[in-house]
C-alpha cells in the first residue's frame, strides 16, 4: 500500500487524539507495518492482547514524534489556528495567499465576523514565543497565536494584541496536527526503510 492510501486512510476522521495521545486505526496501523516490512499479523495478534494497547498508542505517538517537523508543518499550524480562531470568534478565516512563506506584512490570516475584522500571526515554533516577538507585532495584529505557547514573560495583551495558543483549540484541531505528523513520521520512516535497503 502507497503512502496516499495511507494517508487516505488516516484522513477518514477514525484517528483521534485523546490526552495527548494519538489513537491510529487497527487498520491503518497493519498498512504501516506491511510498508515497513513488519508481519501485520502481529499487530492483528497485538490489539487482541490487552498489555498490547498501550504499546500500539506508543508507536503511534513514537511515529507522529517522528513527523513533528516544524518547519514543514507551519502551513497546516497556520490553518489550524485561524480555523480554530474563526470558530471561538464565531467568524470565518480567510487566507490572503497560498503560500505561507508569501511576504504578508505578518498577517497569516483575517478572521471575519458579522461586525469586526481581526488579523492573525501565527508562531509554529518548538519554542514558547517570548515579550520581544510579542511586541514586535503589537501594531501589525489583533491576535497572536502559538502552538507552544507564550512563557511567564510575554503576556500579549501588554501590548495591545490578544494571545492564542494550541491550548485553546479544540480535540479536532490537536488531532488534525498530530495526524498530520503521523502521516509525515510514516513518510519520514519509509524514507529511511528504503535508504537502508540501497
Amino acid at each position: 500500500m502507497s503512502s496516499s492510501n495511507i494517508e487516505s486512510k488516516a484522513n477518514q476522521n477514525t484517528a483521534y487524539l485523546h490526552n495527548d495521545v494519538l489513537y491510529v486505526p487497527n487498520d491503518v496501523l497493519e498498512d504501516i507495518a506491511e510498508e515497513l516490512g513488519i508481519d501485520p499479523t502481529l499487530v492483528k495478534k497485538g490489539k487482541r492482547a490487552a498489555a498490547s494497547a498501550s504499546l500500539v498508542k506508543q508507536l503511534a505517538s513514537m511515529i507522529a514524534d517522528v513527523g513533528t517537523d516544524n518547519h514543514a508543518q507551519a502551513g497546516v499550524a497556520e490553518r489550524i489556528h485561524a480555523k480554530e480562531l474563526a470558530r471561538k470568534l464565531r467568524g470565518e478565516a480567510v487566507f490572503d495567499s497560498t503560500s505561507v512563506y508569501a511576504p504578508d506584512g505578518g498577517v497569516d490570516a483575517v478572521i471575519k465576523t458579522a461586525d469586526a475584522e481581526f488579523k492573525l500571526q501565527v508562531k509554529h515554533l518548538a519554542e514558547q514565543v517570548g515579550d520581544a516577538t510579542t511586541k514586535e507585532y503589537a501594531d501589525i495584529v489583533d491576535y497572536l497565536a502559538s502552538t507552544s505557547g507564550f512563557r511567564e514573560s510575554a503576556d500579549p495583551t501588554a501590548h495591545g494584541i490578544q494571545g492564542f495558543s494550541k491550548a485553546d483549540w479544540s480535540w479536532q484541531g490537536r488531532t488534525e496536527l498530530r495526524r498530520h505528523q503521523f502521516i509525515n513520521g510514516i513518510r519520514e520512516l519509509y524514507i529511511m526503510a528504503r535508504s537502508g535497503l540501497d
